[in-house]
């Protein structure tokens, strides 16, 4: 069963109707309202699929729009995103994925760096976590470090919202709608952590939070001044976290970095953006900085 929504939302995708943004939340809430709790869950008791992505296997949840994406588009794999980031990661590097969901970037990051390399890995969803733990066991990624809390400027203990149609969207910042959940997630900043460990790379997507997680880790930044970031910039959620595309974007460039757009539609890196931030439209930011990260990423950026 699973099998044929699996090749029906790609034949769609192909034929290009799952790429009209109304066509696309339309056919992800039939199916996470209706297809899946009514026919995959009730009837065949279906809760997980195993996909191979980028050669590696994937458990993935079927009840929420990032699960359906990963089974069926091979998202995040296929994104420009993705590629800039194979391309970045290097052998022996120390990788930090931040609201890392179910591992996709956690696996590749592992592999990429090999034994003499090391992945901190954090997840705060108690379900997500269960699920990344369980990639990881299947990939045999020995160098991994999993660590089950949220990210802030804080450590402590904070109310998370978890989406109940997307898991991916599970946020520190109240939730509205239908089904939204609270629960209470550890938290730590990254200072308290990593302050003193060498990190080449850090990728965050933490729904709104990434401000305030960077905040939490300028000890870690100063210790690292070759450090690259991939930051997801969503301005409706910054905008819940009482910030902006702006107010993130100045305090990177205060950090030195220069920040580019990563432009998923022409497969290109923008720079300059300081000046004409993305208002509404998620997009993701690569920042460099230091002659050893800018080696690392000039042949991407001037692609």
């Amino acid at each position: 069963m699973i099998q044929l929504v699996i090749c029906t939302a790609t034949l769609l995708f192909r034929v290009g109707l799952l790429r009209i943004p109304f066509v696309q939340r339309l056919a992800v809430n039939i199916y996470c309202r209706l297809l899946y709790p009514l026919v995959l869950h009730r009837i065949f008791h279906l809760q997980h699929a195993i996909v191979n992505i980028d050669g590696y296997r994937f458990c993935v949840p079927l009840g929420d729009r990032g699960g359906i994406g990963m089974a069926t588009l091979g998202y995040p794999a296929k994104s420009y995103m993705a590629s800039v980031f194979k391309q970045v990661v290097k052998p022996g590097m120390t990788v930090v994925d931040i609201g890392a969901y179910v591992g996709y970037y956690t696996i590749i990051a592992s592999k990429i760096v090999g034994n003499s390399g090391k992945v901190f890995s954090f997840e705060p969803d108690p379900s997500n976590y269960s699920i990344l733990l369980r990639n990881i066991e299947a990939n045999r990624c020995h160098n991994v470090v999993s660590i089950q809390k949220a990210v802030s400027d804080r450590s402590g203990h904070l109310i998370f919202f978890l989406n109940p149609i997307d898991s991916t969207c599970h946020t520190l910042y109240p939730l509205e709608g239908r089904g939204v959940k609270k629960i209470s997630v550890e938290c730590c900043k990254l200072d308290d952590l990593l302050a003193d460990e060498r990190v080449e790379i850090i990728k965050m997507d933490i729904e709104g939070a990434e401000l305030v997680a960077l905040q939490g880790m300028t000890r870690t930044l100063a210790y690292n001044p070759d450090i690259i970031l991939f930051i997801e910039l969503q301005p409706t959620n910054l905008k819940r976290a009482g910030a902006s595309p702006l107010d993130l974007i100045t305090f990177l460039e205060e950090q030195n970095f220069e920040v580019f757009l990563i432009d998923e539609e022409r497969g290109r890196l923008i720079g300059g953006i300081a000046d004409m931030p993305p208002r509404h439209k998620e997009s993701n930011l690569l920042c460099v900085r230091g002659a050893k990260a800018y080696g690392l990423v000039n042949h991407v950026i001037t692609c």
